[in-house]
């Protein structure tokens, strides 16, 4: 692969790489990894490549820190915190990831403010949570509560038809 390329692949593997520095991946760190994919072009990726950079974070943050521009690894810092609180939680393994690649990359990285945002976002992801579940139940209890109505519907009809024919309500 040439120097470029292997840049190209560095953003997406230092993103993996924090969406698994705390030993899971969540639906909502997978999510936020595709959406990061999407707006990136990698065309002719090159998967052992990136497999590669994800498996040696010292050469992830030389590749990323080799790049002039200040204001993309200002960006590569925003978005690996972003990654790291996005489940709602900043764990030890997440901050210590963020304060390695900030030290490498030169950019400083104001803690407080990652704490709060985590705080911030956790509030978020809590109230997602809760309205999910309220519309799930909610969903669930309109199912029950139809099911119900057809079975109470259906043995209406079944002691309806019974005293039609004469034989009259089961003892």
């Amino acid at each position: 692969l040439s120097g470029r390329d292997f840049h190209d692949l560095a953003l997406p593997a230092a993103v993996m790489s924090m969406a698994k520095a705390d030993g899971r991946l969540s639906h909502s760190e997978t999510d936020l990894y595709k959406a990061v994919l999407s707006e990136m072009s990698l065309a002719g990726a090159a998967p052992m490549e990136f497999e590669w950079l994800c498996a040696h974070p010292e050469d992830l943050f030389k590749v990323l820190a080799a790049s002039p521009n200040a204001s993309f690894k200002t960006s590569v810092i925003e978005l690996l915190t972003l990654m790291a609180i996005h489940d709602g939680a900043l764990a030890d393994e997440e901050r210590e990831l963020l304060v390695s690649v900030s030290q490498h990359l030169g950019v400083d990285l104001d803690m407080r403010k990652v704490e709060a945002a985590t705080t911030d976002y956790q509030v978020v992801v809590e109230r997602n949570v809760l309205e999910r579940g309220a519309l799930a139940v909610g969903q669930a209890g309109r199912k029950v509560l139809s099911a119900l109505g057809r079975a109470s519907a259906a043995t209406f009809d079944r002691t309806k038809e019974r005293r039609v024919d004469g034989a009259g309500p089961e003892q």
